[in-house]
């Protein structure tokens, strides 16, 4: 969609006048008389109604604070043009969330419930549509949930002619091998219905608009696994902020009152986390071409250095499990 074609379509399906737009990210940013929007074009229908609804089901629950669609004359959250959907919402500004106090790591814990919770309902109403979707999902769970992918990755590895990269990854594919298997009979132990979350989630998401008043808007169009996008979350959390085990402990138990996560599910975000995606995506990377030697050896010893970090969020996350399971025992 051009630019003419948007803005006749603003001006005749909204209340509100623009007066500067500039081209962002999957969309535009424009400047209106009733402040600065959001404007996205969007492909699939039932990611825009699922992405709707998780807004709104936060919104009735109390957290208002979040980018919900602006409705058009008419109220209908977006505009359909031919194959496409315009979206608009509101642009938050304010301080960044910087996770500098106990407070705030609880304080996004919970608001990650929420979101998660709502999610959960949300996703409902999106497989009630129809049993897949078609574009925008990164699921995750069905990508390694089969011992014949991870034979597949084995495949790759040991097929390709042997130069620094493939040497450097057979050093370390046991201990691959060893993670992948062990999150693989995790998902197969505590299988779950699927639930979604928007992807991506990162800390320059969350505004503060003032004080104790966090917000939380995202452009993404995609959705992902609710659990795997949680477990890629944690895992970089911990290694941007490198919290106290008393701040991960605080934003997990904000996550786990909000949530009303369970048990099983606890033990598929496990799953999540122990997985190796990144060294198995960054095979992926080389095997189709889209690396070159020297760009996946740089990538690998850089996952190789966070593994340590990420081994320490595994080893707490499992030992709480323990206690939940523990305490559950003596009831």
């Amino acid at each position: 969609m051009n630019l003419a074609t948007l803005m006749k379509v603003i001006a005749k399906e909204y209340t509100f006048h623009i007066y500067h737009i500039v081209p962002f990210e999957n969309g535009y940013l424009a400047e209106t008389n009733v402040g600065r929007k959001r404007i996205s074009i969007w492909k699939e229908k039932r990611v825009v109604n699922f992405s709707f609804t998780w807004r709104e089901k936060l919104a009735e629950n109390g957290f208002r604070q979040v980018d919900r669609f602006i409705r058009t004359r008419d109220g209908s959250p977006y505009v359909k043009v031919e194959d496409e959907y315009v979206v608009v919402q509101d642009v938050f500004q304010g301080e960044k969330l910087s996770l500098a106090t106990k407070k705030e790591w609880q304080h996004l814990g919970s608001i990650l419930g929420a979101l998660f919770h709502n999610c959960r309902h949300a996703s409902e109403t999106l497989l009630n549509q129809g049993s897949t979707v078609a574009t925008g999902v990164d699921l995750g769970e069905k990508r390694i949930a089969n011992l014949e992918n991870l034979r597949e990755y084995k495949k790759i590895l040991y097929r390709q002619e042997d130069n620094t990269f493939t040497l450097l990854a057979k050093t370390h594919w046991r201990s691959i091998e060893q993670r992948a298997r062990h999150a693989i009979i995790l998902l197969k132990m505590h299988p779950q219905q699927l639930s979604l979350l928007p992807s991506s989630i990162d800390l320059g998401q969350f505004i503060w608009l003032e004080k104790d008043c966090l917000s939380y808007s995202t452009t993404s169009q995609f959705v992902v696994h609710s659990l795997w996008g949680m477990g890629e979350l944690m895992k970089k959390l911990y290694e941007e902020k490198n919290p106290r085990i008393e701040e991960l402990e605080l934003f997990y138990q904000g996550f786990e009152q909000e949530s009303g996560i369970s048990l099983e599910e606890q033990y598929s975000l496990l799953a999540a986390l122990i997985f190796p995606a990144r060294f198995l995506s960054i095979l992926t990377q080389f095997h189709e071409g889209k690396w070159n030697e020297q760009e996946c050896v740089e990538a690998w010893m850089r996952e190789c250095e966070k593994q340590d970090k990420l081994d320490q969020v595994q080893v707490w996350f499992a030992r709480h499990l323990d206690r939940v399971r523990e305490g559950r025992a003596t009831l």
